[in-house]
């Protein structure tokens, strides 16, 4: 089986075990814009893509599609409407991800998105990133007193109104965590949230994995719209969204933080860990649990979901048959830019 990853491997390293895959099968990474697509593709059984809004990717995966090829968008994280349709880099590039219907596969991570991807035509499949696993396995530590942390994504700004609404609601649950007496830490590697909130170095946790971190005595916590709160639930632990965006907001978080919201009260929610809330954050995860999701991820299950359909295969061969012509030379510069890691 040939495969064709559109990004450079360590890339795809980060999100799938490529080491389970079938050993005869044949692996090149990266593509060259001067290629003749279609020639290039007959040589292919299927298409990986973990980047939606490379434009020339794209366009691959969808004449890929169009030739009979299983092709596959492995998301490396939690789908984020605001970043998706705000993000500056987006923007620039007058595009949205996952805008495209070019795709026979998506993996995604948790069940808050399934209703927006189930508009392409592709089968829909939840799986877990390697990269939001710890490279040293963590157990979470119990502890009868609750034990806070607040923390957000490493770009969780999208736009200048959305700076101030974020620090004022981290500072309203600051100054109802004093009241309250409950401790509490930071994770944050934004200098301007550090800057703005005065947080001292020494409650700034930004050493090691986030894994080890959350596991090392926290209770809860709060935090933008990242894959840290998949991860921070599949532990069991209460996780909590700052809510400050007009833009619809998925997530597998139990608990929403907003101006509107009575802290104290969701606060003991939290700390008596809302059996309804915790139920819903474990049924909105794709496996339940941190040691079955490294068991899957180093024996790569999931890669069974990677086999031609019938449909596919058929076209396929049809294509092959009388249309694809063979060639032995390929351009020196797709061969140099196969081997180009960033």
């Amino acid at each position: 089986m040939n495969i064709l990853f559109l990004q450079p491997r360590d890339y795809f390293e980060e999100l799938i075990e490529l080491k389970h895959l079938p050993s005869s099968s044949k692996l090149t990474f990266g593509y060259s814009p001067l290629w003749p697509i279609k020639r290039i593709l007959s040589n292919y059984d299927i298409v990986f893509s973990c980047i939606d809004h490379d434009k020339e990717a794209r366009k691959i995966c969808r004449i890929a599609k169009a030739l009979g090829l299983e092709v596959v968008f492995l998301q490396d994280g939690i789908f984020d409407f605001s970043n998706s349709f705000e993000n500056k880099l987006l923007k620039a590039k007058k595009t949205a991800l996952l805008s495209e219907d070019c795709y026979t596969q998506i993996f995604f991570t948790d069940l808050s998105a399934l209703e927006y991807f189930k508009q392409f035509n592709a089968e829909l499949k939840l799986y877990w990133p390697i990269r939001m696993l710890s490279h040293n396995p963590a157990t979470p530590t119990t502890t009868s007193s609750p034990l806070f942390l607040i923390t957000a994504a490493n770009n969780p700004i999208f736009n200048q109104a959305e700076f101030p609404r974020l620090i004022k609601l981290i500072k309203n649950l600051e100054a109802q965590l004093e009241i309250l007496n409950i401790p509490y830490n930071y994770r944050i590697f934004d200098i301007s949230i550090v800057e703005a909130l005065k947080i001292p170095p020494e409650r700034n946790m930004t050493s090691g994995s986030f894994e080890d971190c959350v596991t090392s005595g926290y209770t809860a916590v709060f935090s933008t719209p990242s894959s840290i709160i998949n991860t921070t639930a599949n532990y069991g632990i209460p996780a909590i969204v700052f809510d400050y965006r007009s833009t619809p907001m998925l997530s597998v978080a139990g608990w929403r933080i907003h101006e509107s919201v009575d802290l104290s009260e969701e606060i003991a929610s939290i700390i008596l860990q809302s059996p309804s809330r915790m139920d819903y954050q474990r049924r909105m995860l794709p496996i339940q649990s941190i040691p079955e999701i490294r068991q899957r991820a180093s024996t790569c299950e999931n890669i069974n979901h990677f086999e031609l359909s019938g449909f596919m295969f058929t076209k396929r061969l049809i294509y092959k048959k009388f249309f694809s012509k063979k060639f032995k030379l390929k351009s020196i510069l797709f061969f140099f830019l196969n081997r180009i890691k960033r």
